[in-house]
């Protein structure tokens, strides 16, 4: 259908649903035409349109779903008439008290507000409408933005002592609601939950609720499947480093900044993690084995850089400080070595039939808000999508919400824990990770030339090219990277504001 003709046929629906009302005939009649208006104007490729559909913007129908400064939450929704979903929960880090607060909201007012949200916007990554999104292009989709600062946990009665709301588990569940009571979200239907950073911790940590609301909702035989993108953060903190001294503008985390934090957005953790726990100290949830006590047969892929950005600068060990020694440096990497090695077992650990992952030996953050589906580093000569695509192909790596708050495992499904077949009928592996000892290590890994840490979307800058650590012989030796992995050596991200001698 020609552009043209498309406008022509919504005027004159527009018309009809005009005169419909006019006439009094409001009820089924202007929802038949507004459905069929809504059906032209998101024509797909497939209808022979050009340009992909948007995602349109809702708010939340609940009234305690607020943003930091009071302002209804919102999300993006696309109606694929499709029986398969996608939620996204979007990323975004945390603030906490006034200073982190403040910090956060003048650098960047969307992650505190929705009054600024335009109306459309056009999908990326896992939300993008058109087949360029491989695996995903024809569900519903739905875009969580997060505004709340707070992990998607908080749930403060009133604005909080920091003179903000923190609000993000009423807007999770309250988005959850609007999908069933107003987007004909049904039953039989299958969801997939993708988080992100900040939004996969928050899926993480609410998860049995989750569960345990749709089955409250009567959808206890709909299947469910989590998809996390460095998301998984590892319990080793490196707590006997300090903060550095050039700190970027982000939260220096501590046992004691999460148990602060927990408090003032007064996070109630229901699930068995949660009550491990006292109150004060269920922040131990952020962290993917702890989260998922309980819940270990629930459907997860996890795509994670062993070495994250997020992870080290969460632990204290990046940047390094302007005065670090040379014995402090070799002790910082010791710590970040021992943070890649623990990620591999805890992710390797995961339950083989139900689980996932695509674990890379580098050091970045983010991937499915991208291009996933050219992604350019393979590991062990995988790409990502064939990866992610043998685990959605896998009939035991979906399970209805009842089977994971039962621990039933018997479902029909594939022998075979670790493979399977793709799309294409070929063999296939939905568990692959890098072995390599140390970051960027994989040879694909992104370079990290004029590197900045990021804050989601906001460049801050906390290194610089010429920051790269000369690592003499004597200092890969002791690491245990061999002179053979010289050229791979001049790869390493580890950082230092400037050049220091270890011979």
């Amino acid at each position: 259908m020609g552009l043209i003709t498309r406008l022509l046929v919504v005027m004159l629906l527009a018309i009809g649903l005009w005169k419909g009302c006019v006439e009094g005939g409001k009820g089924k009649k202007r929802n038949k035409l507004q459905a069929l208006i809504d059906e032209i104007t998101d024509c797909d490729k497939e209808c022979g349109g050009v340009m992909p559909p948007l995602l349109k913007l809702r708010q939340t129908s609940h009234p305690r779903a607020i943003c930091n400064d009071g302002s209804r939450a919102s999300y993006y929704y696309h109606d694929a008439r499709s029986k398969q979903w996608v939620v996204f929960v979007q990323p975004g880090w945390l603030c906490y008290d006034p200073i982190t607060c403040f910090v956060r909201n003048n650098m960047n007012k969307m992650l505190t507000t929705s009054w600024l949200i335009p109306n459309n916007k056009t999908g990326h990554g896992v939300l993008r409408t058109d087949p360029t999104n491989r695996l995903f292009w024809k569900y519903n989709m739905v875009d969580i933005n997060y505004c709340s600062s707070d992990l998607f946990l908080g749930n403060t009665s009133g604005r909080s002592e920091v003179g903000v709301y923190f609000r993000g588990k009423e807007i999770l569940f309250s988005v959850l609601q609007d999908l069933i009571s107003y987007h004909r979200m049904q039953p039989h239907h299958t969801i997939h939950f993708v988080g992100s950073s900040a939004g996969g911790i928050g899926i993480l940590v609410n998860m049995q609720e989750i569960l345990q609301f749709l089955h409250d909702w009567g959808f206890g035989n709909m299947q469910t499947r989590v998809i996390l993108d460095d998301a998984w953060f590892t319990e080793e903190f490196a707590n006997d480093f300090p903060c550095f001294e050039e700190s970027p503008p982000m939260p220096c985390i501590t046992n004691d900044t999460l148990t602060q934090a927990f408090q003032v957005w007064n996070v109630n953790v229901q699930s068995a993690c949660g009550e491990s726990y006292e109150k004060n100290a269920s922040w131990n949830c952020i962290f993917g084995t702890n989260a998922l006590r309980g819940l270990n047969n629930v459907p997860l892929f996890v795509i994670q850089n062993q070495y994250d950005n997020y992870q080290l600068i969460m632990s204290k060990l990046l940047p390094f400080p302007s005065t670090e020694t040379s014995d402090g440096i070799l002790k910082r990497m010791d710590a970040i070595l021992e943070i890649g090695k623990k990620v591999r077992t805890e992710i390797s650990s995961l339950d083989p039939d139900t689980s996932g992952f695509f674990s890379m030996g580098c050091l970045n953050h983010h991937t499915l808000k991208g291009d996933y589906v050219n992604f350019p580093v393979q590991v062990q000569s995988q790409t990502l999508t064939a990866t992610l695509n043998c685990w959605l192909q896998n009939e035991h790596a979906v399970r209805s919400v009842d089977q994971v708050l039962n621990g039933n495992m018997n479902n029909p499904g594939l022998d075979a824990g670790r493979g399977g077949k793709s799309s294409q009928g070929g063999s296939c592996s939905f568990r692959v990770g890098d072995e390599c000892k140390y970051p960027q290590c994989n040879p694909n890994c992104m370079s990290l030339s004029g590197s900045v840490a990021m804050i989601e979307d906001e460049r801050i800058t906390v290194w610089t090219p010429e920051a790269f650590l000369n690592f003499s012989p004597k200092v890969a030796t002791e690491l245990g990277i061999f002179s053979t992995d010289r050229p791979n050596m001049e790869r390493l991200s580890l950082l230092a504001r400037k050049q220091h001698s270890t011979d």
